[in-house]
């Protein structure tokens, strides 16, 4: 009995749906206000027999039929979401209506994963109708402010309906999950419309007008009871997250220069910040996964060249910007993790932390040693370059080539002094191999451009600091030095 209610929730919207997709547009279609009044008529009449028969053996049964009634008339809607054809305010308020109708299911059943199952729907649904062009409608073009206010309601209701609904989600993790993600899921189709309405000159209100809903449920989060429960601290630690992750994207939108890899890079460390106060180990690895892609764009990303033109300014310019400020924040997690990180090990990490030694520090310190050494050359082509973009060109070039050498080798012994003073032997290895590296393209590349004479001093010279070097790296790096304890 309680599957074939289920069953008929799904035939019923499966009939609406076909009955759309092959009469609509004909003569005897019914007006787009009158079918889809009577498809909200047959959702609400279904959440009423649901709701009848809540406390009863077959509650169950009715719920997953009022919920797949309206999942699955909001999944048929992706189709109408590519290719516009509905009025926006119909639009809309129907596809919000029916997701409103399924998280009511997921709060009597109650079930976290139909809870998330609705953000990701709807906010999809409405992802596709703003990238389909939701101006090309029956009405014409429509106003975009009201489409920004319907789904911020959405936003907003689906974000902080778990705190209201009782104790029936407070346990589900899911339901979280989809509330403390509903802000994100909305991001890109409100900042088309934004920009659609407003234009560009003050998109940086937008992230900042999300976190300030995300904080809202933050102070709502830490009124939940009791204060040391876990079922507690998940929604407090994940809308503290989406908060700081909305503040630390809303600059660099404002500036729009790679607003992606630097708000990822700043949202990375104030989540790194966020777990020393509340350990939960998602945090940590949140933060970590946000800096590993960061450090994957900036060093692994060829056509991050071409997002912006060449500045008048050599050095101090887009570069600098986009490098250096991912490069602080990934310092920035090796300090605030090291002395926390094996502390805080939870039993099913003993494997990861078999020998005592903090793995992300170590990471997120070793990517901020390979962004700045990616920087320092895209920074030495770009100011050799010529034109309105930024080349990288591997044809001799004696003057840059020079400079290169210059560079690796003074970065190099910036990590040795650097791992000295703080005795760190990774350091030390780490400026050991930046050398060898710098050596082999001063002899391999370099030289190659030099006759007679000139080579042979110039070997004589690689020769003498050879030397010095071998004898500063014997007495910083391969001596033993004395344990403090023992000192």
């Amino acid at each position: 009995m309680g599957t074939c209610s289920t069953g008929f929730g799904f035939a019923l919207a499966v009939g609406f749906s076909l009955f759309y997709i092959e009469v609509h547009g004909r003569d005897s279609f019914p007006p787009d206000g009158l079918f889809f009044a009577l498809v909200i008529l047959s959702a609400l009449g279904l959440q009423f027999l649901a709701l009848r028969s809540n406390d009863t053996p077959l509650g169950r049964s009715a719920n997953w039929a009022a919920a797949s009634f309206s999942m699955t008339v909001l999944l048929f809607l992706l189709f109408e979401s590519l290719n516009p054809n509905l009025d926006a305010w119909l639009y809309l308020a129907v596809t919000i209506m029916l997701g409103f109708l399924s998280m009511l299911s997921a709060t009597r059943m109650p079930s976290g994963g139909l809870y998330f199952a609705v953000v990701a729907l709807l906010s999809f649904n409405h992802l596709l109708w703003v990238e389909g062009g939701f101006f090309g409608g029956a009405g014409g073009r429509e106003e975009p402010l009201l489409a920004m206010a319907l789904q911020l309601v959405a936003v907003i209701a689906l974000s902080y309906w778990p705190f209201y609904a009782g104790t029936s989600l407070l346990k589900q993790r899911w339901a979280w999950y989809g509330a403390a993600l509903a802000g994100p899921a909305w991001f890109f189709p409100l900042r088309e419309l934004f920009e659609t309405r407003f234009g560009d000159s003050t998109i940086g209100l937008l992230p900042v007008l999300l976190g300030a809903l995300s904080l809202g449920a933050v102070f709502k989060a830490r009124q939940l009871s009791p204060p040391d429960d876990a079922d507690r601290l998940r929604p407090l630690v994940w809308f503290a997250a989406i908060a700081l992750g909305f503040v630390s994207v809303a600059i660099p939108l404002q500036l729009d220069k790679e607003w992606i890899t630097v708000g990822w890079a700043l949202e990375g460390i104030a989540v790194i910040v966020l777990w020393t106060r509340l350990n939960h180990p998602g945090l940590k690895y949140f933060g970590l996964a946000l800096l590993a892609a960061v450090t994957v764009r900036l060093v692994v990303n060829p056509e991050l060249l071409d997002y912006h033109e060449r500045s008048g300014w050599p050095i101090v310019n887009w570069l600098m910007y986009t490098y250096l400020i991912p490069a602080a924040a990934l310092l920035g997690g090796m300090r605030y993790m090291r002395g926390l990180e094996v502390e805080r090990a939870r039993s099913w990490e003993q494997g990861i932390y078999g020998d005592r030694r903090p793995i992300g520090a170590i990471a997120c310190g070793m990517a901020a040693v390979a962004v700045v050494f990616v920087w320092i050359n895209l920074a030495i082509f770009d100011f050799f370059s010529v034109g309105p973009e930024l080349t990288i060109s591997f044809e001799r070039m004696a003057a840059r080539d020079l400079t290169l050498s210059l560079a690796w080798a003074l970065y190099a012994l910036l990590l040795l002094g650097i791992g000295f003073t703080r005795d760190s032997e990774g350091l030390r290895w780490t400026s050991l191999a930046f050398l060898i590296l710098t050596i082999g393209k001063v002899f391999l590349h370099d030289l190659g451009e030099l006759e007679d004479l000139y080579r042979v001093a110039s070997l004589v010279g690689l020769a003498f600091s050879l030397m010095l070097v071998s004898l500063a790296y014997q007495r910083f790096v391969f001596s033993k030095r004395p344990r403090k304890e023992d000192a």
